[in-house]
């Protein structure tokens, strides 16, 4: 890009760029004047001081030299020295500078960087404007009145400014005017005129912040004694419309600025009934501003005072004081006065607190036999509770407190001591930890349906445990449930290691090649020299000639395994144009499906297998280092335990039968399929 449009955001980022860069290439050419040249230029404009007027010469000369190599041309040359002035072509000048004389006329004003630099006597200066404004009592005894009313259809508010001269002369002009449709939402009047007093105090805010001679102060004007009385309340509680409105009126105003006076007087009114265009060009009363303005503040309208209690306001928030009464009833009633008020309480400890004499109620008499609790061989204690005997008392492995107070299944104080014992004893724990300490101290029939009804509505537990939700899981693959074929037909494979083995004196690598049927789960092991396709296709050569040619086999998107697929195909046309082969080899294709790149997890069958072999290795041998032959005798050994491994469940019983192995599978109709030999290292 050679061109940019001049005045965009990145415009001046860009000419620094291209001018910094202008400085780096030819760098070794110049001096280091220009170097500290370069840290002198503010965006395109240079501004900088020497000790000599050689120096200045010289340093013009290079800079127009360097940066012409960029594209560059300086101009507008200024100095304080006729000398450098002379060196410097008079197009390359600043404009004053073109047509002087630089024998005979003085050097004029310039400026740098938005400073007046005096070229002549190397001066900066500044331009200073007096106030031409009369020291008389105008500008301190400027008042600004605004006043502000509301109707149905609109809301305005207008500002005058009132001025009063040295000889005691009032003029008042008008300044600022601005009026409100309703909202199409009725509002009630209070409503309304609230809004025109924020109005009226955002003027005063917007005509303070545009005029710049002196206010001395600012006067507000309302007839709405609600809207005094809103204004002046600090301690009661509002709607919100009111409460928001009222904020903004005591941030930007006093509240004694605030005056009252009659409807009849508010040229404000105007602005919400409507005014004909002759009557306001006339010279209204909204031009011109009430007739009391004119008067001294004596003469001013006094409005009614506030009243010293501000009570029954509208839009208060009425304050609700609940005060809970307790009464007792006597005799049949206090059954179930007891019973009621248990269901006003969600906890335990208030209902403690609250009914400490009324929860020690007793069952008197023995208990009949067909009774649920005559099991738990229930007796009253001294203190009149009811408590489940136990076999263990007075043992070394008695309770180191009370036996548990049997609580009734069917009443309210059974889930308050549950919930409690959950969210403080247990922690919100799971159902067990929360039943053990709630067995501590009580016995409660059917306990764990409750618990259970309990945990479900626990929002702490629900949210410390919540879960993702997964997607649900596709079919099998028609490798996996396939009947009728021989093991090994469908195939997974994956490499695994790499395993440190002894060769001579020197250390190599060596990696394992794991083969799993998809159908009983029998594993293959082989070993790979490296992972090059040349020893996996060996591998599966080996794997093939042993347990049968597969039909297909999946494998993650390795390189490896691309390449030997490729191969692979390539060797079974080369057997089937080889006469030498074609008696002595079954051909068969094998079909080759690979998971989608970087997708692991889709192969969870076999990668689950290599971690079940490594763990056999890895208890095997340990850290040992072995040589060929012997991690070839100790794959085949993994291997067979392995396909030990149950695929069905342990029976619990012997008369049930064994627990089925892929070894099974494989053996069918051997009576010992497996022996156990010591590997000799």
């Amino acid at each position: 890009m050679k061109v940019h449009i001049f005045g965009r955001v990145w415009s001046p980022s860009c000419a620094t760029y291209a001018l910094r860069r202008t400085f780096q290439d030819p760098r070794s050419e110049f001096p280091d004047m220009v170097e500290q040249a370069e840290v002198n230029f503010y965006v395109d404009d240079l501004l900088m001081s020497l000790d000599s007027s050689n120096e200045a010469s010289m340093l013009a000369c290079q800079l127009r030299r360097l940066l012409a190599c960029g594209g560059f041309r300086l101009t507008k040359w200024a100095s304080n020295h006729k000398g450098v002035l002379a060196t410097i072509p008079p197009e390359e000048r600043q404009n004053a500078l073109k047509e002087i004389d630089l024998r005979q006329d003085k050097l004029p004003m310039e400026r740098a960087l938005g400073v007046r630099w005096l070229l002549e006597g190397d001066q900066l200066a500044i331009k200073v404007q007096p106030n031409s404004r009369p020291a008389t009592r105008r500008g301190v005894l400027s008042l600004l009145h605004t006043f502000c009313d509301a109707s149905q259809a609109a809301y305005g508010a207008v500002t005058y400014l009132r001025m009063v001269d040295s000889g005691g002369s009032i003029q008042c002009s008008f300044v600022y005017g601005r009026a409100k449709l309703a909202p199409l939402k009725q509002l009630t009047i209070p409503r309304l005129e609230l809004c025109a007093a924020v109005l009226a105090v955002n003027a005063d805010r917007t005509i303070r912040r545009e005029m710049t001679m002196t206010i001395r102060e600012s006067y507000f004007w309302t007839d709405s004694m609600l809207v005094l009385q809103y204004i002046a309340n600090s301690s009661r509680r509002f709607q919100t419309f009111v409460a928001n409105r009222k904020a903004v009126i005591q941030k930007l105003s006093r509240t004694d600025q605030w005056r009252h006076f009659g409807t009849s007087l508010n040229p404000a009114d105007d602005a919400t009934r409507g005014l004909p265009v002759l009557d306001l060009v006339a010279g209204s009363r909204w031009i011109r501003g009430t007739d009391f303005l004119l008067s001294v503040e004596e003469r001013w309208p006094k409005g009614k005072e506030l009243p010293a209690v501000l009570n029954d306001l509208l839009e208060v928030k009425r304050e609700v004081h609940q005060r809970s009464v307790v009464a007792l009833a006597v005799g049949e009633q206090s059954k179930w006065s007891l019973a009621k008020l248990w269901l006003r309480y969600s906890s335990w400890y208030r209902l403690k607190e609250a009914y400490e004499k009324e929860i020690q109620t007793v069952i008197k008499g023995e208990l009949p036999k067909d009774n649920k609790l005559y099991k738990l061989e229930p007796y009253l204690d001294e203190r009149t509770l009811l408590r489940s005997k136990g076999r263990i008392k007075g043992t070394l492995l008695g309770r180191s407190g009370e036996e548990p107070i049997l609580l009734p299944r069917d009443h309210h104080i059974k889930e308050i001591i549950v919930r409690e014992m959950h969210e403080e004893r247990a922690g919100h724990a799971g159902r067990e930890h929360t039943m053990a300490c709630v067995r501590q101290r009580y016995w409660i029939p059917q306990g764990r349906r409750l618990l259970d009804r309990i945990i479900r509505r626990c929002v702490v537990r629900r949210r410390n445990n919540w879960r993702s939700r997964h997607q649900r899981q596709a079919d099998l693959p028609i490798d996996r449930v396939t009947p009728g074929k021989a093991p090994f037909a469908y195939t997974g494979t994956d490499c695994f290691g790499p395993f440190i083995i002894k060769v001579g004196r020197k250390q190599a690598e060596r990696w394992g090649c794991l083969f799993t049927c998809l159908t009983i789960r029998a594993v293959h092991l082989e070993v790979l020299a490296s992972l090059d396709a040349d020893a996996f296709l060996n591998a599966i050569t080996r794997f093939s000639r042993r347990r049968d040619t597969p039909d297909r086999i999946r494998s993650e998107n390795g390189t490896n395994m691309v390449r030997a697929a490729k191969e692979l195909k390539l060797a079974v046309k080369s057997w089937e144009q080889d006469d030498r082969l074609r008696g002595a080899l079954l051909i068969a294709d094998i079909g080759w499906v690979f998971n989608p790149p970087a997708a692991p997890y889709t192969g969870g069958v076999w990668e689950r297998q290599i971690r079940t072999v490594k763990k056999v290795l890895q208890a095997i041998v340990g850290s040992q280092v072995l040589d060929d032959e012997r991690l070839q005798t100790l794959f085949c050994e993994v291997e067979a335990i392995v396909n030990e491994r149950p695929i069905t469940p342990v029976p619990n019983t012997p008369n049930e039968p064994k627990a089925l192995t892929p070894a099974d599978l494989l053996h069918l109709g051997q009576k010992d399929h497996g022996a156990t030999f010591a590997l000799v290292t």
